[in-house]
């Protein structure tokens, strides 16, 4: 989803979780009553135990008819079969008419890509996954993969075409079970959309229709929207239990990985640990170093930092319950079922933490209830009720603190020896989160507000170097046929060479002397600092003359400047920057060697 305006760039996502949260994150066996907040996502209030218990156990009930029919099997060739038959409508229909769409609308549209200029790695989500495995879909978009960060999930148009006329019984489909997955896959993304959940986003129908590529059939179309991200970073991922589409991004250069291959791709990338910045790493997936660093989301306002802070500790918690309860359930079956418990499940595994949640409650009466405690079902369901209908985005950091501490009730529960390992560890995860919301709120009440708030003139000139130089160096490397994974908004018309060639003479000086004046400020002990020290003096110099002086802010001097190299918080955001410029750096080094082997110097 397309993020607000004036972000802050990447080197201030270091020090976000020091820095920005002071500005928010945002039973007695309690059950939630939902109300809309600014995301239109669902907040929690508590009711007393009695209309708990009573409320919970009917919609519980009522639902779980609904639920298990949404989780039954159904064999994947009657899905490409229907899919097919929508294709081959919308084909005889001539779809949409591309020259109504050509002009660019006045209002805005949504974008795969984010304004901030993060490296990030995408994965296109063709409709039979949407249909087949949507519980995989929603676990994907929450899954830290150790060495790549959060996955960006992209819907392309011609999906979105297509589950609008299978929810309605379109274009010969009359199958009432896809039908009933359409629907529910139209709300999910739905559900994404209106929240503007950042890993989520959709191709506007703008995109969809290149000028310079003809589709021939509509799996075309989705093999487009791949190219369209191609064209900016190669970290794109087809995700299609169709074979031939399949074949068709292979032979283009692209990844592409049926349900059960990408999940063996993704195997070896066990979730990275909450506030933790994934280290660089390229293995099963196909994919290439490269930076990315998605698990802090860059936000502009208190509310959507707090959505931001409230969705990682929810990431966390669902994958440290996940591997708890997956025990549990597996185990006690078996106890019961013996080999046949897998006949007998609800929903057969590999799970998802809601569909364990559902079969736990499920089955219950025969088989949890003998390990866990009467009084704590309740909890189970409020947790059932949470993870079921969280599927946007923009909880605050009040609502998860009670749904943490409904979950270390459930954990302490399991009282069974065999369980005690993993019950400890899961504890301990949920106790670190819980010090995470803590630490969060506090900073929010902490003075540190006051001390770094009239350091953004700093900031800020920072971020418009940081533009400057990165737009620069990604427009060189198009222009120079340098591989890169820099994610930018190309210029129309593209510049020639001869703009590299008059530019990086005057640009690479400034960013050589940038990246020397913040290792000056590094190797300086913060004591031995002042206003007229040289390094200072040099750090606010190269800053400047990094920008047009009608960009530099009249509040920018060198006593702010000298605060920001002394002040914790934003000394670390300053060592993050000199890194960053340092890479910047010795691209531009490429470029030049590059400039000079050519004859084009």
């Amino acid at each position: 989803m397309q993020q607000k305006n004036s972000k802050q760039s990447d080197f201030q996502s270091a020090s976000i979780e020091s820095t920005n949260n002071n500005k928010g994150l945002k039973m007695n066996v309690t059950s939630p009553t939902l109300s809309i907040n600014k995301y239109g996502s669902r907040t929690f209030d508590t009711v007393s135990t009695k209309e708990q218990v009573d409320v919970e156990k009917i919609d519980a009930d009522n639902s779980f008819t609904q639920e298990l029919m949404e989780w039954e099997p159904i064999e994947e060739e009657k899905i490409l079969s229907h899919i097919q038959e929508v294709r081959n409508q919308i084909q005889q229909d001539g779809g949409i008419n591309p020259d109504e769409i050509m002009q660019k609308p006045d209002y805005e549209t949504m974008s795969v890509f984010s304004e901030s200029g993060k490296t990030e790695w995408f994965i296109v989500l063709d409709t039979n996954i949407l249909l087949s495995s949507l519980t995989y879909v929603e676990e994907l978009r929450d899954t830290n993969f150790k060495g790549l960060g959060f996955p960006i999930l992209i819907i392309p148009w011609q999906v979105l075409q297509e589950l609008d006329i299978l929810k309605d019984q379109r274009g010969g489909v009359k199958n009432s079970s896809v039908t009933a997955r359409a629907r529910k896959a139209v709300s999910f993304l739905h559900s994404n959309f209106v929240t503007k959940h950042p890993r989520v986003r959709g191709q506007s129908a703008l995109d969809a229709f290149p000028q310079d590529f003809k589709m021939e059939v509509p799996d075309d179309a989705i093999l487009q929207c791949c190219l369209h991200i191609v064209h900016r970073t190669q970290q794109v991922i087809l995700l299609s239990n169709d074979k031939n589409l399949c074949n068709k991004a292979i032979v283009n250069g692209i990844r592409a990985y049926q349900k059960s291959e990408i999940e063996q791709a993704l195997q070896g990338f066990h979730p990275d640990s909450i506030g933790e910045v994934p280290n660089n790493s390229a293995g099963n997936a196909g994919l290439s170093d490269s930076r990315v660093d998605t698990s802090t989301l860059i936000c502009d306002t208190q509310e959507e930092r707090e959505a931001s802070k409230a969705d990682l500790i929810i990431c966390k918690l669902k994958s440290v319950l996940k591997d708890l309860l997956s025990r549990v359930l597996e185990n006690e079956m078996n106890k019961v079922y013996g080999q046949s418990w897998l006949k007998v499940i609800a929903i057969k595994p590999p799970w998802t933490l809601s569909e364990i949640l559902v079969c736990m409650l499920k089955h219950w009466i025969a088989v949890l209830g003998f390990v866990l405690p009467s009084n704590i079902k309740p909890s189970l369901e409020c947790l059932q009720t949470f993870f079921a209908k969280t599927t946007g985005y923009g909880h605050s950091v009040s609502d998860i603190k009670k749904i943490l501490k409904t979950s270390a009730k459930l954990c302490e529960s399991i009282h069974n020896n065999e369980y005690s390992n993993y019950v400890s560890s899961c504890i301990s995860s949920i106790e670190k989160l819980q010090q995470y919301c803590e630490a969060t709120e506090n900073l929010r009440r902490s003075p540190v507000k006051t001390q770094t708030e009239d350091l953004n003139p700093v900031i800020e000139t920072l971020e418009k170097c940081w533009n400057s130089v990165h737009s620069f160096c990604a427009i060189t490397c198009d222009i120079l046929n340098m591989k890169h994974n820099f994610t930018y908004v190309r210029p129309d018309p593209m510049p020639t060479v001869d703009f590299v060639r008059d530019n990086l003479p005057d640009v690479y000086p400034r960013v050589h002397a940038l990246t020397k004046a913040i290792l000056r400020i590094e190797q300086f002990p913060v004591s031995n600092l002042d206003v007229n020290n040289e390094a200072i003096r040099s750090l606010y110099t190269t800053l400047t003359n990094l920008l047009r002086s009608n960009e530099v802010d009249e509040t920018f001097t060198p006593e702010l400047v000298l605060k920001f190299c002394t002040v914790p918080n934003t000394r670390q955001m300053l060592i993050k920057a000199g890194t960053m410029f340092k890479e910047i750096q010795a691209i531009l080094d490429t470029a030049i060697n590059r400039l000079v082997q050519s004859g084009m110097a």
